[in-house]
């Protein structure tokens, strides 16, 4: 069987060494010594290197004197990009018609006014030390209610997929203390608590929100559900000691993290919400 040209080409190129020779070549004609210099090889070695090259035919080489130098031949580049162009060719043709799909899909995908903002609003306004935001949910107020006081749906959205969440105390009344953990895939924990003032319904809440890795830093969160023609917007405003303390808190990531902990509340109030007809 006759040899295939290509793969003689292709094994040549697969070496850098091999690679940065010929980029040393497109500058002319150099003998062993001028392609020896650049590398930490020794000569024999780069005489290897280039006997590939010259069974593959990419340089060609001849005697000056008394050294041989090595020129540079472009067909067999040239035919290697030909075959890979054709392959751009069908990946360039294939992703034009994955955007036309794409396109007819999103004509033909029914549009809903009342669709869901994936994210949350996040405000934090320059110097002051408050966090405002919202964002709103396909389920009504007392559905949203029961997810941000029910221990069992709680462990179920709040924070991050990565983190698993374990609820030591949640005594949601005037007074009453809470406690959680959430321990990452190492078993590393991260401990929060607060403080529930006034007694939380679906008009509203407020607690306290303190991070145990940074102690006697804390905030006063009041959370509230409005709710219209059975969706509900859950707005939050965040009270921090200090502009530095707010800044920290949202440079921490925590719109990321809000925004996935809410995702993954969307995704349990469509299990618990009936099918509406």
């Amino acid at each position: 069987m006759t040899p295939d040209p290509l793969n003689a080409v292709f094994a040549a190129l697969a070496d850098p060494t091999r690679r940065a020779i010929l980029a040393r070549l497109t500058e002319g004609d150099a003998n062993v010594v001028e392609l020896t210099t650049p590398f930490r090889v020794s000569q024999p070695a780069i005489s290897r290197h280039l006997r590939v090259l010259e069974r593959a035919g990419l340089i060609s080489r001849n005697r000056r004197a008394t050294a041989r130098f090595s020129h540079l031949e472009a067909k067999p580049l040239g035919e290697a990009t030909a075959y890979l162009a054709r392959y751009s060719e069908y990946w360039d043709e294939s992703y034009e018609r994955l955007d036309a799909l794409l396109s007819a899909l999103k004509e033909e995908r029914p549009t809903d006014p009342k669709t869901t903002d994936p994210e949350a609003t996040v405000t934090a306004d320059p110097g002051t030390p408050f966090v405002d935001t919202s964002r709103e949910f396909d389920a009504p107020r007392d559905m949203l209610f029961r997810a941000f006081t029910d221990p069992e749906l709680l462990v179920q959205w709040l924070g991050p997929r990565r983190l698993t969440m374990k609820i030591e105390r949640y005594d949601a009344r005037d007074g009453g203390a809470w406690r959680y953990i959430h321990v990452d895939a190492d078993g590393a924990e991260f401990g929060f608590h607060g403080v529930f003032h006034g007694t939380p319904s679906p008009d509203g809440m407020v607690q306290t929100f303190e991070f145990e890795g940074v102690p006697g830093h804390v905030s006063l969160d009041a959370l509230s559900f409005e709710e219209h023609d059975g969706r509900t917007i859950v707005h939050s405003h965040s009270v921090y000691q200090s502009v530095e303390d707010r800044d920290a808190m949202v440079q921490s990531g925590m719109a990321d993290g809000m925004n996935e902990g809410y995702d993954r509340l969307e995704q349990l109030l469509a299990r618990l919400t009936p099918v509406r007809a």
